[in-house]
């Protein structure tokens, strides 16, 4: 599905992704070091979201679902029924 913006809204979204980059570059270029935690704790996140490690699954999942079975009936291999004739006209 394809969403169609106008000219004024393209350009909006465009001048609004070169000021969020702009102050990401001037946040690396002023700080650093905070900036790389920053980016260091997203990227970890990003990565357990996408392959989550198994204590993180322990923790939080909620136990394995147990399903219940049906009782299977058996279907005895010659069922006893009346013999019945079909009245027809041919």
């Amino acid at each position: 599905m394809r969403v169609i913006l106008s000219r004024n809204q393209k350009a909006f979204q465009i001048s609004l992704f070169l000021l969020a980059a702009l102050g990401a570059i001037m946040n690396l270029i002023g700080s650093p070091t905070s900036t790389m935690i920053q980016l260091g704790f997203l990227g970890l996140i990003i990565y357990w979201s996408n392959r989550p490690p198994t204590w993180l699954q322990r923790l939080v999942s909620v136990g394995p679902v147990v399903y219940r079975q049906q009782p299977v009936k058996k279907v005895s291999a010659k069922k006893n029924r009346k013999f019945r004739v079909i009245d027809g006209n041919k």
